[in-house]
């Protein structure tokens, strides 16, 4: 208040006659008390006598007291009593920085007291004092006023109706500041009010809007969205105020300074900061909350306008006015600021000149004049510089380095904060609005302005701003209904999730099929710069012809009114792709993101996406993984199974085939029949039927078809003992039951209600089991050791080997059929051949495969090859060919699958099953890095990989071209056909 010459410190002397003047001047005042006032006081304290004095610091204090001038010191009474005469004054806090200050502030409350009764109870003061420290202690340096300041800081709290800091809560703060050291500062009680309001709370926001601020620029200035609305939450954006205030401080002519930026971006609340604060009787008025950033420091001699709709003379007349000029036009006005010469600076703000009624004869005919006098500067606030304009001095708010998310930020959380309303929600907000104050001011009026959490409700109606800016943005280069079908295309295609980008070429063909105005991507392009802080653009990368131009989103979120159109613009983007002419493995992968997204929303219509093999197939892995993340509703499960089931790398068939089994399996049927079947070089395969895998399900160990396909023509055999029986038209479980024992391996032979089951156990026990009796007929009672090789006939046959011989049963329990000695322990066994006719096939430990028919007494086994170390041997069902496998792998073929025997490689180590058939040679295996299905045609040597989604256990051939095939957990079904089906090919050899 009382600035001296070396700043704001005076000395003792000094500061009591300020006072005393400062008095006298509100003396004659018969008002109401408000005024309060804040004495800080510094020195060194001194008993002098019974007083306590102040002695200026700059003054020696002598050994005798005696010898101290009583002129030279201030008792601190005579520092309240200075002040009596104020009319208006209410409240004094009295702060004695200096040692042993305790009874200098008794003393002057004493004193107080002592003058009270001599007056009147309206010429009282509230009086309190602080001392810095206690009776005996020292007032160390910078310490009190350090701790003071803190405190001032720590107790500020953002309040509506809290005026005053609480003096009390204060000097706690100040206490725990200086607890640690020897100085202890305290409060000597006041008296009066109760409450001291000499304090004044720093973040204290007045409740009330103000009413003398400038017209039209009040609401811009405080960051609200009318005049009416209380509260001053600007924040940020200092280096475009400095530039702005520099620029209308500066002398002599210049041109003018564009301060752009996009729509919502706070170019007019920059100017009506200016505006609000330029001369010193506004920024005394404003509130200390608000008294915070850059702020002009000499009086400003502003007309600020809003060029919205205005013609060039309305603008000159409406700046002539805030001049106190009497003109109505541009060259009127342009005269009148001549005469001034070059006199005191005029700042002449021009806001939304991009509005104006004709911009470019606005800027031509006042701007552009008003520019080139050395008394008057200009700042123009438009969305961007006029087209055709050389570049002058610019101010970008949409350029990073005025951190407008930030500043965003920042008034948010002052905004709500006031409110009453600070939620941890806000980030999200934040992130809505980026750096959009338009969409922020509406977000929060929103918040404030609902009693119940509207977060929500929030980012929705400043996603509706932002929308509303991006489409008001884009009218000014095209027609409306050309803006709003480009917004549209945009907004609804990337709606469906944060990741999406549309390429520049898509989004014009899209647009244009919506709006039915043919759009081209430059005249697209050329729309962009302007709507940059509404658009996130993401770089082309890769060779993506579809992406050539990069890829664009909208910065918030899609409104919730615009959901209505996804559909159409779906559709629209379908057609423009073409599929089903140009294939999806040709459609860009970002659009391919967009499609899949869409799919995963039940709201989009595009569900039936899922169920198409060829749009599944081509999605970039990624996707397919964010789109089954996305599901919702009953098939999400399967559907995710479904996906987890596809290979990592595969080629195509082996890609779809997977495809259409897990599909088969977890019951999605429009997907699986879709698929069709799979085709490969070999041929094709189709899953007729899988069932689904059942955790609870005992493993299966093994699997036996016999008849033709119907209820009960598949057993399995299970870890546990447990047999099951399966209709083979669908894959449903007929019956089961118990079994007998561990079974070393499962035959099935036909009867008239279906199969029956031919057990040969773990102890060389052979028994028949049917599901509906109990009571199994043993055709074989073991030996208790572990018994050999086994094959069936579909007749009714059982071959068993018993070390270096075969046995052939009958299984109605006959006496053997046959028996045949050998030369070397049985290895394996196969059996087929027609009804009347079977064929025994045989490969013993020394290598040699034998052939022979057990129907015929007099025939005898027959050497047909050779194969040392024999594991395997399959053979196909007319019994004329077979294949043997031996331990390292290799295969030997004999019959008519003999000119396999070049064609087909190594066997891996892995192999589960072998299979032959009239046209297929057919192995699995896998481990826990994979399992597979191989088929090589018979006829052509050609081969094909397939995956499986679990551990074969077994293959057998069932109905025409019928494969199934066993897992660990699960049956199914395949239909197996060659590409020479019509031509079963080549002739068989007999062997």
């Amino acid at each position: 208040m009382f600035p001296g010459a070396d700043g704001d410190a005076l000395s003792h002397s000094g500061l009591r006659d300020a006072l005393f003047n400062w008095s006298q001047l509100a003396g004659e005042y018969s008002g109401e008390r408000t005024a309060t006032l804040v004495i800080y006081a510094t020195g060194h304290g001194y008993a002098l006598g019974k007083d306590w004095v102040l002695v200026p610091p700059e003054q020696e204090i002598p050994a005798n007291p005696r010898n101290m001038d009583p002129k030279a010191v201030t008792k601190p009474a005579d520092l309240i009593e200075a002040l009596h005469q104020r009319g208006d004054l209410a409240q004094v806090l009295l702060i004695l920085d200096a040692c042993g200050a305790a009874p200098g502030g008794e003393q002057t409350l004493l004193d107080a007291i002592a003058q009270a009764p001599y007056r009147a109870i309206d010429d009282q003061l509230d009086l309190w004092v602080v001392a810095a420290a206690r009776r005996s202690e020292r007032a160390l340096e910078t310490m009190f006023s350090n701790a003071f300041t803190t405190a001032l800081r720590d107790t500020a709290a953002p309040s509506r109706d809290q005026r005053h800091l609480d003096l009390t809560q204060v000097m706690e703060s100040v206490q725990n500041t200086l607890r640690d050291t020897s100085q202890k500062a305290r409060i000597v009680a006041g008296h009066g009010d109760p409450r001291c309001r000499a304090l004044p709370n720093p973040l204290y926001m007045p409740p009330e809007p103000p009413n003398w601020l400038p017209p039209g620029w009040s609401a811009a200035s405080r960051g609200v969205v009318n005049e009416d609305t209380p509260g001053w939450y600007f924040t940020g954006r200092e280096r475009a105020l400095r530039a702005v205030i520099d620029h209308l401080t500066g002398a002599g002519s210049a041109p003018p300074l564009w301060l752009t930026g996009s729509h919502g971006s706070g170019k007019t609340a920059i100017l009506a900061r200016v505006v609000s604060t330029a001369t010193v009787e506004l920024r005394a008025a404003v509130p200390v909350v608000a008294r915070h950033g850059v702020l002009p420091a000499d009086e400003l001699i502003l007309a600020p306008v809003d060029a919205r709709g205005r013609t060039t003379d309305r603008l000159a007349a409406d700046i002539a006015r805030s001049l106190e000029l009497t003109v109505d036009s541009a060259s009127g006005l342009l005269t009148a600021l001549r005469r001034h010469g070059s006199g005191t600076v005029r700042g002449v703000i021009v806001d939304h000149l991009d509005e104006a009624r004709e911009p470019g004869s606005v800027l031509a005919e006042l701007v552009e004049p008003l520019t080139a006098l050395s008394n008057v500067r200009v700042v123009v606030g438009a969305s961007r510089q006029l087209l055709d304009q050389p570049p002058g001095l610019i101010v970008d708010l949409d350029e990073p380095a005025h951190h407008g998310p930030s500043s965003v930020g920042a008034y948010l959380q002052t905004r709500l904060t006031y409110g009453g309303r600070v939620s941890t929600g806000t980030a999200a907000l934040q992130q809505i609005c980026g750096g959009c104050f338009a969409a922020a001011v509406t977000a929060a009026d929103v918040i404030l302005r609902e009693n119940t959490d509207s977060l929500q409700r929030a980012c929705e109606a400043a996603a509706d701003r932002l929308d509303g800016l991006l489409r008001q943005t884009l009218r000014e280069f095209l027609p409306q209904a050309v803006a709003d079908a480009v917004a549209d295309t945009l907004t609804a295609l990337c709606s469906f999730g944060d990741g999406l980008f549309l390429d520049l070429r898509t989004w014009a063909a899209v647009a244009t099929r919506l709006g039915g105005t043919p759009l081209s991507p430059s005249e697209l392009g050329a729309c962009l710069p302007a709507c940059r802080t509404f658009l996130v653009h993401r770089d082309a990368t890769g060779q993506d012809q579809g992406n050539v131009h990069g890829g664009w989103r909208p910065c918030h979120p899609s409104p919730a009114n615009g959901r209505g159109s996804r559909r159409t613009v779906l559709r629209h983007l379908r057609d423009e792709l073409d599929p089903a002419r140009n294939g999806w493995e040709n459609v860009p992968s970002h659009l391919l993101d967009i499609l899949a997204a869409a799919a995963a929303d039940p709201t989009s219509g595009t569900g039936h996406l899922l169920d198409d093999p060829d749009f599944l197939l081509a999605l970039p892995r990624p996707t397919m993984t964010r789109t089954v993340k996305a599901l919702r509703g009953p098939d999400h499960a399967a559907r995710t199974a479904v996906w987890n089931n596809q290979p990592r790398r595969g080629k195509a068939h082996q890609r779809r085939f997977a495809l259409a089994l897990a599909a088969t399996r977890m019951g999605l049927t429009d997907l699986a029949r879709a698929v069709g079947p799979v085709n490969a070089p070999c041929g094709s395969l189709a899953v007729r039927w899988a069932n689904p895998a059942v955790r609870e399900r005992h493993t299966t160990t093994r699997v036996s078809a016999a008849g033709e396909p119907g209820p009960r023509s598949l057993i399995t055999a299970h870890d546990d003992g447990t047999l099951s029986w399966w209709d083979a038209t669908n894959g449903e479980r007929s019956a089961s039951r118990s079994g007998v024992g561990p079974v070393s391996d499962l035959h099935a032979i036909t009867a008239s209600d279906g199969a029956q089951a031919l057990l040969v156990l773990s102890d060389g026990s052979v028994v028949r089991c049917t599901p509906d009796v109990d009571e199994d007929q043993v055709l074989r009672t073991g030996s208790g050791d572990l018994p050999g090789p086994s094959a069936s006939h579909p007749a009714g046959l059982l071959a068993l080997g018993h070390g270096p011989a075969v046995e052939v049963l009958s299984a109605s329990g006959a006496d053997p059929v046959r028996l045949e000695a050998l030369r070397q322990p049985v290895v394996a066994l196969a059996m087929a051949g027609r009804g009347d006719d079977p064929v025994v096939w045989v490969a013993t430990l020394d290598g040699v495969v034998h052939r022979w028919c057990p129907a015929d007494d007099r025939a005898a086994p027959r050497r047909v090859a050779l194969c040392p170390n024999p594991v395997r041997l399959a053979a196909s069902a007319d019994g004329e060919t077979a294949v043997i496998v031996d331990s390292a792998g290799t295969c030997t073929f004999v019959g008519g699958a003999a000119l396999l025997a070049g064609t087909v490689p190594t066997l891996e180590r892995n192999l589960r099953a072998v299979h032959l058939t009239a046209d297929w040679f057919v192995v699995a295996g896998g481990d826990r890095d994979g399992n597979w299905l191989d088929t090589h045609s018979v006829t052509d040597g050609s081969c094909a990989r397939w995956p499986l989604d679990a551990l074969p256990a077994g293959i057998r051939s069932h109905g025409t071209h019928g494969l199934i095939v066993a897992t660990s957990r699960a049956l199914t079904l395949l239909h197996a056909e060659t590409r020479q089906n019509q031509n079963p090919g080549m002739p068989r050899q007999r062997p």
